[in-house]
């Protein structure tokens, strides 16, 4: 950021500027790949008080089987590294980690920036990394932290195909997918699976998606061939290797996965522009919604389940109704949308807060009602393709959206849009008592709410 604002305003007061993260370790940026945030609160003190003077990164051995960090004596990794070094350049840690995290510190970050994902925490008390993790050749596209896991475990996305789990408080590490010895593509989005401490999947360039278990070992097996629209592909239950299960989802890459606060339905949006949603636990697309232009980066569910939202490369963002209709479209942006979040502190009795940022490096708040949300009179109730909701009930899955004509779709105006990077943005989080921005180049803001 050449110039950091120190905050910027909302009907509801002043974001102020809390921290300005932007870390200085060896790195080659992607061009297309921006910076990727998890914000995660810590439950209770996870390590015994210690102290160090240097506040320094110190190395861990790569190919030692006992990688984790030296302070956490006695603990050993459960894989071996060995056969891993040529995806990591270095892990290490600062050697006052276990000191910061005995004190009182509430919430940490984790963020990659090019070939590197780092490890702070949310008060950057020692205007340093935690720990970081470099990769060699790789650059790092995404990651996600499992909320169920004391150590903060996380999986790792490449473009090169390669996934690692990773614990930035141990520094312990697993590979799957190995320079893509299953699947060779690039891994565009990945995500745990609610509710489960092993389970993940992981989205791919060529519009698949895989689901691992980070403790069975990895398999080559063929990947399934089919002229179908979807295709769910599963080894035999016996099965004791990766992967658990392959998804045939669409033919474009795959730009993020979200699952639904019941943790059963799961929405994935692709640069194809359709927005779909599948039950997980039933192995059935029961929703497909296409966008009005171009590919969709976003989407999210809003706190109670009822609306999916979607943004991407039309600088719209598309709300939609759970196995309903388009109900609005927000207009504001002057560039792609490229991360939605929803204000669960301001969603409560049908009204809804969301938050988007994207290229066009502004934040822009939105407000929008169940009252608010009246359909024109030239839309008389249908759902997808001309089909009643009557019809739809009864109708086999999948059940296809297309968005009526503009005209026949109500807008919501920006509450506010403010640029606050100079750089274009890559996500938003909104956390209780804060909102989190990240950009291309590797600049992570921390705003305080009034």
């Amino acid at each position: 950021m050449d110039e950091k604002p120190v905050g910027f305003a909302s009907p509801e007061g002043n974001y102020l500027l809390k921290q300005h993260i932007l870390i200085d370790v060896p790195q080659t940026l992607h061009p297309n790949i921006g910076t990727f945030v998890s914000f995660v609160t810590k439950k209770q003190q996870l390590l015994a008080h210690e102290t160090a003077p240097q506040n320094k990164l110190i190395d861990s051995l790569l190919s030692d089987e006992k990688s984790n960090f030296s302070f956490l004596k006695g603990k050993r990794s459960s894989k071996s590294n060995v056969k891993e070094t040529q995806l990591l350049s270095r892990i290490a840690s600062n050697d006052q980690l276990a000191y910061v995290l005995s004190k009182n510190t509430p919430s940490f970050l984790l963020f990659n920036v090019g070939r590197a994902i780092g490890f702070v925490d949310s008060t950057y008390l020692l205007q340093n990394l935690l720990s970081v993790c470099n990769f060699k050749e790789s650059f790092v596209t995404c990651h996600d932290i499992n909320p169920l896991l004391e150590g903060m475990e996380s999986i790792i996305g490449t473009n090169t195909g390669d996934l690692l789990y990773y614990s930035p408080l141990s520094g312990k590490y697993q590979r799957f997918n190995r320079s893509g010895s299953i699947h060779k593509y690039g891994v565009t989005c990945v995500k745990w699976i609610p509710g489960s401490e092993n389970m993940f999947c992981a989205g791919f360039e060529d519009g698949s998606m895989l689901v691992f278990d980070k403790e069975m070992e990895d398999q080559v097996v063929p990947v399934p061939t089919a002229s179908e629209e979807f295709l769910v592909s599963k080894p035999p239950k016996n099965t004791k290797h990766n992967p658990r299960s392959y998804w045939k989802i669409s033919s474009k890459p795959l730009t993020c996965i979200t699952f639904a606060p019941d943790s059963i339905h799961c929405a994935i949006t692709s640069m194809d522009g359709h927005l779909r949603v599948i039950d997980y636990d039933r192995d059935i697309l029961m929703d497909v919604y296409k966008n009005y232009f171009g590919g969709l980066l976003c989407a999210a569910w809003s706190p109670d389940g009822r609306f999916i939202v979607a943004g991407g490369q039309d600088d719209l963002i598309s709300i939609w109704a759970f196995k309903g209709r388009l109900v609005a479209w927000c207009q504001g942006h002057m560039s792609w949308v490229t991360s939605i979040s929803f204000d669960n502190g301001r969603c409560s009795d049908g009204t809804y807060r969301l938050v988007s940022v994207g290229e066009d490096t502004r934040i822009c708040f939105w407000d929008f009602s169940l009252s608010g949300l009246h359909r024109k009179r030239h839309v008389n109730g249908t759902l997808g393709r001309g089909r009643s909701r009557m019809d739809m009930e009864n109708k086999p899955y999948p059940v296809y959206h297309d968005p009526p004509l503009k005209a026949q779709v109500p807008v919501i105006e920006a509450l506010i849009c403010r640029k606050i990077h100079s750089s274009p943005l890559s996500q938003v989080l909104v956390v209780a008592d804060a909102i989190v921005t990240a950009d291309r180049i590797g600049n992570v803001c921390v705003w305080t709410k009034p």
